[in-house]
């Protein structure tokens, strides 16, 4: 589906200020990217990548697409007037070429795991899946090869904001896709939990939470706890200890 929609925690409703993407898609990795990241009169813009507009057959283009978002934001009544189905002002931020799956750098790769480095001016991105629909592949019949060719990763790339290019930076030791990432300023670490993982003697979901630190990489989040509407008590960060049926926080 093409559809944005932003959930409004001040009246607790869904609007849709970003408009219509230009195409649907599924699996895409999002990121915002601060003002000022690389020149003073940036923008803070979203950039969507590593999408797939088919089941299966998702990765002819290695497009990178763009939002600014507005200096001052959005007015209550823009935001109260916005429509789903209004075409949103998204354009292409970059769009590479690669050589297949097995380009490492550049290949796009769905249900991979992304984070933030560098003060924003990096975006880190862990594992995922190309995968291509076979075109001699008939139903019943195996002589032409698999229906689908499918790549899985265990490559870590950096997006470089200011040039608009990847290059691979590190390699995780195994293939994993369908990832749950996050990151620490603090700790300058990356984690990722979940996904299926590849290797010889186990394919499928896992219950691992995996860390990471990459030299000449500084992992980066700018994000703060959403805590409205929370228990009064609630602290970030803070300890949570369950006292028959409810929580107390510390």
């Amino acid at each position: 589906m093409p559809y944005v929609s932003c959930y409004d925690r001040l009246t607790r409703k869904w609007v849709y200020p970003f408009g219509k993407l230009p195409v649907g898609m599924d699996h895409l990795s999002v990121v915002v990217v601060p003002k000022a990241a690389c020149h003073p009169k940036d923008p803070s813009r979203i950039l969507v990548f590593n999408f797939r507009t088919k089941n299966y057959s998702t990765h002819t283009s290695a497009e990178i697409l763009a939002f600014d978002i507005p200096k001052d934001g959005w007015t209550r009544d823009v935001l109260e007037s916005s429509t789903a189905d209004k075409d949103g002002n998204w354009y292409t931020f970059a769009n590479h070429t690669f050589n297949g799956g097995e380009d490492e750098a550049y290949a796009p790769r769905d249900a991979s795991g992304v984070v933030m480095a560098n003060n924003g001016k990096s975006v880190v991105n862990f594992g995922g899946i190309n995968q291509v629909r076979n075109p001699l592949w008939k139903k019943g019949n195996r002589k032409h090869g698999p229906k689908v060719f499918s790549t899985w990763y265990s490559t870590v790339r950096e997006l470089n904001v200011c040039s608009k290019t990847w290059e691979k930076v590190a390699d995780l030791g195994i293939q994993t896709f369908a990832l749950m990432s996050s990151a620490s300023t603090k700790l300058n670490t990356a984690f990722f939990c979940g996904g299926a993982m590849y290797r010889q003697d186990f394919n499928g979901n896992t219950e691992l939470c995996l860390a990471i630190r990459i030299p000449g990489i500084k992992f980066w989040n700018h994000r703060t706890a959403a805590t409205e509407n929370f228990p009064s008590k609630f602290q970030v960060g803070g300890k949570a200890k369950k006292i028959e049926t409810s929580l107390e926080y510390s």
